[in-house]
């Protein structure tokens, strides 16, 4: 084994790959261009290539424009929402109504139930929805009416947010 000062015991054809391939991408001083190049008719793409190349700039700028993520919610304290119910003998898990405790980071809540008081969960806002005049409308099939303090909808059901 050879030590090389960036990488502790790199192997002795590890060494002489990083080599080779620094040596066939690096412009000769007579002809101007790379033997890599002068051998495959095209420019071999390197590790610098990506960060610098117009195609590596349009996908960094399509994934800007077309992100769906990072939804910015502030719930406030005592405002009632639905949070995910892991607790239930069933696979799927289902959405129990409670209220905003306090507010623990960026995107964590304490919610307490509503039908038990003594039960604080502490949730991710992905796992809160908000409760609100879109969710009045849901259909009566998908909400278990066996408590009526707790209204729970399965993860599975879709809702259609058009009508």
């Amino acid at each position: 084994m050879l030590s090389d000062k960036n990488s502790n015991k790199i192997g002795l054809s590890s060494l002489i790959t990083k080599y080779l391939f620094s040596y066939r991408n690096t412009p000769h001083s007579t002809t101007g261009q790379t033997p890599s190049k002068l051998m495959f008719s095209r420019k071999v793409k390197t590790m610098c290539d990506c960060l610098t190349s117009p195609d590596f700039m349009k996908a960094r700028e399509r994934q800007i424009q077309f992100h769906r993520g990072n939804r910015v919610i502030d719930l406030e304290e005592g405002e009632e929402v639905y949070v995910r119910d892991y607790r239930s003998d069933r696979q799927k898990p289902t959405w129990s109504k409670c209220k905003i405790v306090s507010r623990l980071g960026f995107q964590t809540y304490l919610c307490k139930l509503l039908d038990n008081p003594d039960v604080v969960w502490k949730r991710h806002i992905d796992q809160i929805v908000r409760v609100g005049k879109f969710y009045e409308r849901i259909p009566t099939d998908l909400v278990n009416t066996s408590d009526a303090s707790s209204t729970q909808l399965t993860t599975d059901d879709k809702i259609d947010i058009n009508s």
